[in-house]
């Protein structure tokens, strides 16, 4: 594995003199401390500009939170810090943390959310302007520290496209589902872009939907007009997410969107689509048969009845980049089936030819097949046409004047199929 090399990054010896000084803070003035120590101007100064990082901002990992091209922060104690890269992929950096430097870190960090790190509670999740860290701590000296960075301008369809994410006819396939109002479910392994994946396609939501947003740490960046965004609270029974669960029922959304589920909270989701709501969240797994696998073994034990309320199974992969690996439908026929409707490999994505969720949308909506299969070409033929690089705005623009052009002239898409 290649190393990054840091630009602007703190030396150690500036480090581990800035925490001895930051023990002693609350006593003696940096000035003092400098005068003690036989510290310099120049050393002083960096030492001044470290605190200030440290304090205010993301300290030692401070110049990868401002690198636009890293997406995601690993500290290890006693361990260099990896990075996932943009276009490099997963990577080390030649910034070093000690035992006595994470432990110390993940602590402050938790302060400074007003949360407390300890045994008793051992994972916290923290949200800081646009980075969401989660700290799971090990024992007393070993935490980790996950930094996740969200995008300002979070990445559209078009851009998942226009990067190699998914093709055109796979995401108008979502496309879809999603304006059909199908059950989605987004799996992968950690870092895969399930998050980044859930909130392109929520784009295709009519802005006027009714949406729920259940998140126990807020990543979702979504644009629509009539939605309501909740946060659990675990360990407080009022505000777990059965109980939100149990108030968005009065609510009686067109579709609830939760972020990454897990625990109990998988069994609630299922409940929640059991009743014939609609819904898309992310698990995490492997692949889709090893979701189905999970879901079904203790503890969780989810009843066939239950899973196929599931329509759709997306696999996000990453090795090396980021990407659809395949879209899975799930059907009953002597036992619980998965169709690959598409799946990733050299040649580009291959289809399956028949499709579940299309016979669905057709039954739905009272239509023959046929005119499913137009719809997705029609939304294909458009996201092929869109740059790569257009902005979110501009993205909902282009889909909400196609909307209205197939709202204004719908007789001369029918007309396409009439003999």
């Amino acid at each position: 594995m290649s190393v990054y090399q840091v630009k602007g990054k703190y030396s150690d010896d500036i480090a581990i003199m800035a925490l001895r000084y930051l023990s002693s803070a609350h006593e003696i003035s940096l000035d003092v401390f400098s005068a003690q120590n036989n510290i310099d101007a120049i050393t002083r100064s960096q030492i001044e500009r470290f605190v200030d990082d440290y304090i205010n901002r993301m300290g030692k990992v401070e110049p990868l939170v401002e690198d636009p091209d890293i997406e995601d922060i690993t500290v290890l104690p006693e361990n260099y810090v990896y990075i996932y890269h943009r276009t490099l992929g997963s990577m080390r950096t030649d910034i070093f943390f000690t035992e006595y430097e994470a432990g110390r870190f993940a602590k402050h960090l938790a302060q400074r959310s007003g949360k407390t790190l300890s045994v008793y509670n051992p994972i916290v999740d923290i949200s800081f302007g646009n980075l969401r860290i989660n700290i799971v701590h090990h024992d007393v000296a070993r935490p980790t520290i996950s930094i996740r960075k969200l995008r300002s301008n979070p990445y559209n369809p078009a851009n998942l496209i226009g990067n190699g994410t998914i093709s055109p006819e796979v995401m108008a396939y979502i496309w879809e589902a999603i304006e059909s109002r199908l059950n989605i479910i987004i799996t992968g392994s950690t870092a895969s872009g399930k998050t980044t994946f859930l909130n392109a396609i929520a784009m295709f939501l009519d802005p006027l939907t009714n949406v729920t947003i259940i998140e126990d740490t807020h990543e979702l960046n979504l644009k629509g007009k009539n939605m309501m965004l909740l946060q659990p609270k675990p360990g407080i029974e009022d505000l777990s997410m059965q109980s939100i669960i149990d108030i968005i029922h009065y609510r009686n959304p067109d579709y609830l969107i939760a972020g990454e589920i897990r625990g109990n909270d998988i069994n609630t989701f299922f409940n929640y689509l059991a009743s014939g709501r609609k819904g898309i969240t992310t698990v995490h797994s492997g692949s889709p048969v090893g979701l189905i696998r999970r879901l079904r073994s203790p503890p969780l034990s989810i009843p066939e009845s239950s899973l196929m309320n599931v329509d759709i199974i997306v696999e996000m992969r990453n090795d090396a980049r980021r990407y659809v690996g395949k879209v899975s439908e799930i059907h009953m026929d002597d036992g619980i089936l998965l169709n690959n409707v598409y799946e990733y490999s050299a040649a580009g994505y291959q289809a399956s030819g028949v499709s579940y969720a299309i016979k669905k949308i057709a039954g739905l909506k009272g239509i023959p097949e046929a005119f499913v299969e137009d719809s997705i070409a029609s939304k294909r033929d458009l996201l092929s046409g869109l740059d790569p690089r257009i902005g979110t705005e501009e993205f909902l623009a282009a889909i909400s004047k196609f909307q209205l052009s197939r709202e204004k002239f719908p007789e001369e898409r029918k007309g396409d199929r009439d003999p």
